[in-house]
């Protein structure tokens, strides 16, 4: 797009750290989402902060491009002619299973598989995926499929048991003749092209709302929910985007401030809690999607994997990232025009990250070692971006930080804690104008920021015992609560006749946030309860 070198520096150093087997490649992100979107200045080289930091979240390693194969099929079938316009280098064909993968096919298949990050094919999920039913999956086939004029939709499937997406095209719609509740949807599935695949659906399952499962592959996917047609398939011709457009802001990345998206490495235990306890994650090979209105993001590949993210609405949340098994460690937060990147390097599968979100991002070091982190604060203005990056920010156990914007000029940087003597250190700021790689001017400035000491965490303004997690276990679960004030803490377990079968904690603790972990190995199975009580309070 730019004719010169992949910049090695802008955006913190995104493609310096990319492996050139990640998926989707920049080039198919670009195309999907349009260049202007993704860049400042293709003359100049000069990248948007926002766009490399939504396409350096989603990217993993290739594992399928079913939703863009989908996609393609769709459009071959039933607009041919937009088709082939919008994309001239790809092959003739008389039909598309005819077609052999080249370098005319797969540019256009991964620009298609881009499109499902984006609206608005995510829009259309976030609405409907956790209340769709199978029933009216069924009925909207049936629309579709008894139109005079078909616009053909990919149906999308998920894992009811586990991880995995998958995305086929479905071409036909048969009723059983004896048994009138079950129905035959026959399936275009590029994994098996020369299979009669279906899904069968029993339409007094799950109470009369429907339930799924194929007869050929992924048998143990079906269940009562996860079972959707995508947005017509024509909309791909089209650039895909992430927000509305409004007139006043040009960025297609600009989100609702009420929405809140967070993308961590793929695979790793992730534990996003919200005030009441609930839980969102993925902990041990289990999805939980316990928070209202939250959604794990699944790449539609047609491969068990995990999620790679998860939108929820904006509120507070505490989350906890253990069992990572690569040596770096990168989370996004995505909110209206702002994005928050945490980075840490040098990561142990037995450590433990703790991040919070409040509208802003603060992290916490709960482990003994000391811990050197990066951060990074976009604001995406309609005219112009800005980004802070803060480097080697070392975090001692019981520390933590947090960036925050007061404006759409400000970015504070804060310390809780006594792991550095941040108010001797000064800023230098180095001045790059034109973006063009040159620095122009330097500035230093003295260190303003006042620096707390409260054991390194965010003092809790309200007395709170959290939901277990995990909820059910086996063996163990994390406990967590907060204390406003110093006192004496006693956390109690009993079982469900009331009797008491395991104390916790019995000590003085200072104000703050704590976690204790309750073993279960020596019990039986069942239910048990737990009771904090601090001073006068009890929970």
């Amino acid at each position: 797009f730019t004719g010169l070198q992949y910049s090695q520096w802008q955006c913190n150093f995104v493609f310096a750290s990319t492996l050139s087997q990640e998926f989707p490649d920049w080039e198919a992100f670009v195309r999907a989402f349009s260049v202007d979107a993704c860049y400042i200045s293709t003359t100049l080289g000069m990248y948007s902060p926002t766009a490399l930091s939504r396409w350096n979240a989603i990217n993993n390693f290739w594992n399928g491009s079913c939703f863009g194969i989908a996609a393609a099929n769709a459009l071959a079938f039933t607009h041919r002619n937009n088709f082939t316009n919008k994309f001239p280098t790809f092959p003739g064909f008389t039909d598309p299973i005819s077609l052999t993968s080249n370098n005319n096919v797969i540019p256009v298949m991964s620009e298609l598989f881009t499109h499902q990050f984006g609206n608005p094919t995510k829009q259309n999920r976030r609405g409907r995926w956790n209340t769709i039913t199978p029933n009216e999956s069924l009925n909207e086939t049936k629309q579709m499929l008894l139109a005079d004029y078909v616009t053909l939709r990919t149906l999308s499937i998920w894992n009811n048991n586990g991880g995995g997406g998958h995305n086929i095209l479905p071409y036909e719609l048969e009723q059983d003749n004896i048994q009138k509740e079950l129905y035959y949807l026959y399936v275009y599935d590029n994994s098996y092209p020369s299979n009669s695949s279906l899904i069968l659906i029993d339409t007094s399952g799950n109470s009369n709302k429907g339930t799924w499962l194929t007869t050929y592959a992924w048998s143990s996917w079906g269940g009562p929910k996860y079972l959707m047609l995508e947005v017509p398939a024509i909309n791909y011709l089209s650039d895909a985007i992430l927000p509305k457009r409004t007139e006043d802001y040009v960025s297609p990345f600009l989100m609702s401030g009420d929405d809140l998206d967070i993308y961590t490495n793929i695979g790793v235990n992730t534990s996003i809690v919200d005030g009441s306890g609930n839980v969102t994650g993925y902990v041990n090979g289990t999805i939980f999607n316990e928070i209202p209105n939250s959604i794990p993001l699944i790449y539609l590949n047609g491969s068990e994997t995990p999620p790679y993210g998860y939108s929820l609405t904006t509120d507070n949340y505490s989350v906890q990232i253990d069992s990572v098994e690569s040596d770096t460690l990168q989370t996004f937060f995505f909110t209206g025009n702002k994005t928050f990147i945490y980075e840490r390097t040098g990561v142990t599968n037995t450590e433990t990250d703790r991040l919070f979100f409040d509208g802003e991002m603060s992290a916490a070091n709960p482990d003994q070692d000391n811990k050197s982190i990066s951060l990074v604060n976009i604001i995406n203005e309609s005219n112009q971006e800005k980004l802070f990056a803060l480097r080697q920010v070392t975090l001692v156990q019981n520390d933590s930080v947090k960036i925050e914007n007061p404006d759409d000029n400000r970015m504070n940087f804060i310390s809780f804690g006594s792991g550095g003597d941040f108010a001797a250190l000064g800023l230098t700021i180095y001045v790059d104008e034109g973006n063009d790689g040159t620095i122009d001017d330097t500035l230093n400035v003295d260190n303003t920021v006042d620096v707390e000491d409260d054991q390194g965490s965010l003092i809790p303004t309200e007395y709170k015992l959290e939901q277990n997690y995990p909820n059910p276990f086996n063996p163990t679960t994390t406990i967590r609560y907060s204390i406003p004030e110093a006192g004496l803490v006693t956390l109690n377990v009993y079982n469900i006749l009331g009797e008491e079968i395991a104390t916790l904690v019995n000590e003085e603790k200072t104000a703050g946030n704590y976690e204790i972990e309750f073993d279960a190995s020596n019990l039986s199975s069942g239910i048990y309860f737990y009771r904090i009580q601090t001073g006068s309070l009890t929970k």
